[in-house]
């Protein structure tokens, strides 16, 4: 082929006419032959042929542009021949696959080096991947849901009061539904409900979305058994019992297709079980999934007073109590909506002015993990999110100053070889070249190792919050996600310059003429001096400590949340959450079984006090309503636009008692006032609440109002504010009404142990377990606990200690680094000063000399370090004020015990090199000078 190739270049020269014959036909022939010959033996047939075609077309390119220019006169030498475009890629890409190949044989050839920078990448990429995977599954990742931009939430709220939002009545809801078609594609609602499901003689204590039948289409999804709800389960009160099961709760039920059709017990009733969504799917938020969807049908049926609205009935247009989301448009903006729905807002309240009067309506993203009737804000998430990224960071920061530090020893063994090439011809571009590729494999290899982390750390918290919170399912999506891999693949390249460019630099730059052989080995001393050789490893130093002051800073905030709160005994009493109506118990049964209860109780051996409560201090749920003084409340019962949010709760005459808080004036409930809904209308406040009711007066005896409370309420005692939620204000106002006037069917019964008796709280337990199956059989215990216990398996200490674990991971991870670069810095400058330690000890000094002349660079090392890093935490410190839990940012915990730890490990990791030093031979070195 390569002979017929030749053949006809030849005869295409000669068949030009006259004017465009080439000179010297056969010098360019020998070319042609010569590299034709050479793309055979290298590539192949094809090779060679696409060779020849270039050939062919430069040299007709050529001597065209050289018969232009001389008018028609070829010119007398041989035209230049121009490798093939083609041939300098291929040669690029030989090129490449050469600085690979040997970049793997020098890694290969150094083991210890190689395994501790990939280690050393695995770690600090790992770190930065699973936090982002963590962000992007709580932020970004848009989960099971079709188009999830196109969603948008609706929210009600008053015009002359902004922050007064509230849900949708059904009837506002099809009203709306019926006017917004050119809006929306759908239109959907849901209602949140705790409901009991049966779990073989017990019943479990779950929540439930009470949806519109066009739920699940609106959200883009399709059950994956089954079939979702239809219009005439979602019409009020048609009382048709159907669900539909999440898939893990599917799962937990045995994952037999034939549930499909059986009944589901759910608050004493049987409900059918018509369909099952799919893996993973959560609903409207991110990650918390309700076990079970009902039908509006069926609101009446399994509506409780956990929103208090229970008596309430859907079809009443005053009952607000659904959360309205949609699918938009195409095209359309949240903004635009809003403005194409304002006649349609007008239209309701002109028709309803009772309900709708003063109303205005917001179209606003969907909450990720909340969906409630107020536009959610995820400024706390996205500010959690960027502390942990950010801490992250700078993990990955030391590990590659880690590593650059490392390559500084490898430079020194490395600087004849380099010097070597160099001599034979080589360009520094293509040694600098090497030197990336080197880096690009370990970055490579190093992301690789850490990307595991990246989707076992979620796994690990989806496990862990679902043992934390009983109520709804943790649905964290682990699965490997092409983001995850992008943002890994992003950090490796990121590593890539903070650890590589320092020595390419050097290899660009420094002459190596000096390292070649027989040229000494002498080098110029380096400016900067001991700032200049040491400032990674300073760095290094620096921003462990940083992460080690964050740590403690959450250290000390999980201890604090584990302890809240002096004012509270939380050794002294047992709690017992029950909930009658998850056992299908009416209001009026329900009040008589927790004042048997009560009776019963009080009557155990060694118990002092018993007394019930609506909420429990630092538990899932808490309450707020509006509060005023009586004598600014509207005759219709309109609250003023300055009344103050106030925690709210219903307890019992002995509730402070059992708290081991002592009332500041006035008294407790009375017995009447506890047990009768006729008594007369009374409330206790705190000292937070009075101070802003009624500034510097005495509030005894005064009146105020609670939003829906009809009555006005007289002042009877006060209490000192205590802190019952571990985020939120601290001085957080409450009021607290007798629980027998405001009702709520789920309430907590704490029981207190008589003072100076040694409370075996096992046998007190089962004592009460067996009160309650005398009591009412067939209601289910859903907690039995201490006080002690709640707080400490509470979900806001979690958090704290969550955060607490990552931090303290974290710090951890960049101490070890810290710690390996140290250990590699101080090992390589002993190695470098062998003559003058050897000369030292020649000359008279002592071994424990030269191990503290080591130890003392390490030690001002670490104080430099130290130094530094505390005036960056600082700064970090300040920021992270508003995640910390009564804790200052300046604990002297964190900044006190932070540099010391990080002292004694910057110089347990120069002792061993102090040691290698203390042991050089002085007659070994003076014999080799």
């Amino acid at each position: 082929m390569t002979r017929l190739l030749l053949h006809l270049h030849g005869w295409l020269l000669r068949s030009f006419p006259a004017p465009f014959r080439l000179r010297h036909r056969e010098h360019i022939q020998s070319l042609v032959e010569e590299s034709l010959h050479q793309a055979r033996r290298e590539h192949g047939c094809w090779r060679a042929l696409s060779v020849w075609l270039s050939i062919t077309f430069d040299t007709l390119v050529v001597r065209l542009s050289s018969f232009t220019q001389a008018g028609g006169e070829p010119e007398p030498s041989p035209p230049p021949l121009r490798p093939p475009r083609r041939a300098k890629d291929l040669n690029l890409m030989e090129g490449l696959i050469q600085d690979i190949r040997f970049g793997l044989r020098s890694l290969r050839s150094h083991p210890v080096f190689a395994m501790t920078a990939i280690l050393t990448l695995a770690i600090g990429i790992g770190a930065n991947a699973a936090t982002f995977n963590l962000v992007d599954v709580l932020l970004w990742r848009p989960g099971h849901l079709e188009n999830p931009d196109q969603l948008a939430g609706l929210y009600l709220r008053r015009s002359d009061q902004p922050n007064s939002y509230r849900g949708f009545s059904y009837p506002n809801f099809q009203d709306l539904r019926e006017l917004t078609g050119n809006v929306f594609e759908e239109l959907a609602a849901q209602e949140i409900a705790m409901v009991g499901i049966e779990d073989g003689d017990m019943a479990r204590r779950r929540l439930a979305s009470i949806v519109t039948a066009n739920y699940f289409s609106a959200l883009g999804v399709s059950p994956v058994l089954g079939r979702p709800f239809n219009a005439e389960e979602e019409r009020p009160g048609s009382q048709i019992a159907s669900a539909v099961i999440s898939y893990g709760l599917y799962t937990r039920l045995g994952g037999d297709p034939a549930l499909l059709g059986s009944q589901l017990g759910i608050n004493g009733r049987d409900f059918s079980v018509v369909g099952v969504t799919p893996p993973g799917f959560s609903g409207i938020t991110a990650i918390w999934s309700p076990d079970v969807w009902l039908p509006l049908g069926t609101y009446e049926m399994v509506v409780n007073d956990f929103m208090n609205r229970a008596g309430a009935r859907l079809s009443e247009r005053g009952n607000h109590a659904l959360m309205v989301f949609g699918r938009l448009r195409k095209g359309l903006r949240p903004e635009d909506a809003e403005n194409m729905l304002r006649p349609a807002v007008a239209r309701l309240a002109e028709a309803h002015p009772k309900v709708n009067e003063k109303v205005e309506l917001m179209v606003g993203p969907v909450g990720r993990l909340t969906m409630g009737t107020a536009p959610p804000s995820d400024d706390a998430l996205n500010g959690a999110a960027t502390a942990f990224m950010l801490m992250a960071a700078m993990v990955l920061l030391v590990a590659c100053l880690n590593i650059s530090s490392l390559q500084r020893g490898r430079w020194t063994h490395r600087r004849g070889e380099f010097a070597i090439r160099l001599a034979l011809g080589g360009g520094r571009m293509r040694l600098v070249r090497q030197v990336l590729t080197e880096c690009l494999l370990l970055a490579v290899a190093g992301g690789a190792a850490g990307l595991a982390f990246a989707f076992w750390i979620p796994w690990l918290m989806s496990s862990v919050l679902s043992s934390r919170i009983p109520l709804v399912q943790v649905v964290i999506d682990a699965s490997p996600d092409w983001r995850v891999v992008a943002a890994a693949l992003a950090f490796s390249l990121l590593s890539i310059p903070l650890f590589g460019l320092r020595l390419a630099w050097r290899l660009s730059h420094q002459d190596l003429r000096q390292s070649l052989p027989g040229q000494g080995q002498a080098s110029r001393r380096q400016r900067g001096g001991w700032l200049r050789s040491n400032l990674p490893v300073l760095a290094q130093v620096a921003l462990s400590l940083v992460l080690l002051v964050a740590a403690g800073l959450f250290l000390a905030s999980a201890r604090n949340a584990a302890d809240p709160e002096s004012l509270l005994d939380l050794d002294s009493s047992l709690v017992m959450e029950i909930d009658p109506s998850l056992a299908g118990l009416s209001t009026e049964e329900s009040r008589g079984i927790y004042a048997d209860l009560e009776r019963r109780l009080a009557t155990l051996p060694g118990v002092e006090a018993v007394s019930r409560a609506g909420y429990i201090p630092y538990g899932m749920a808490v309450s707020g309503r509006s509060v005023a003084p009586a004598s600014e409340v509207g005759a219709d019962g309109t609250m003023p636009d300055d009344a103050v949010g106030a925690g709210f709760n219903m307890i019992g005459g002995q509730y402070f008692q059992v708290l081991g808080v002592g009332l500041l004036r006035g008294r407790p409930f009375g017995a009447a006032e506890a047990d009768s809904a006729e008594s007369a209308p009374v409330t206790i406040i705190d000292t937070a609440l009075a101070e802003r009711l009624w500034p510097g007066e005495d509030p005894m005896g005064r009146f105020l109002r609670v939003a829906g409370i009809d009555r006005d309420l007289e002042v009877v005692g006060v209490v000192p504010t205590l802190r019952d939620r571990h985020f939120g204000a601290v001085e957080r106002p409450h009021v607290y009404v007798p629980a027998s006037q405001v009702f709520q069917s789920n309430q907590h019964i704490h029981v207190r142990s008589a003072a100076g008796v040694r409370t075996d709280w096992a046998s007190l337990s089962e004592q009460v377990r067996r009160e309650v199956r005398l009591a009412a059989p067939q209601v289910p215990v859903l907690s039995l606990r201490t006080l002690r216990e709640h707080v400490e398996s509470s979900l806001g200490l979690w958090v704290f200690r969550a955060g607490a674990v990552c931090f303290s991971v974290l710090g951890g991870l960049a101490l070890f680094l810290a710690l390996v670069g140290v250990y590699g810095v101080r090992a390589y400058q002993v190695a470098r000063r062998r003559k003058e330690i050897g000369i030292r000890m020649a000359l008279g000094a002592a071994r424990g000399n030269i191990t503290w002349m080591v130890l003392r660079d390490g030690l001002l090392l670490a104080a430099a370090g130290c130094g530094a890093g505390l005036l960056l935490a600082l700064g970090v410190s300040q920021g992270l004020q508003s995640m910390l839990f009564q804790v200052s940012a300046t604990e002297p915990s964190g900044f006190l015990l932070a540099p010391m730890l990080l002292t004694a490990a910057v110089l347990l990791a120069c002792y061993l090199p102090a040691r290698r030093a203390a042991k050089v031979n002085a007659t070994s070195i003076l014999r080799m000078e």
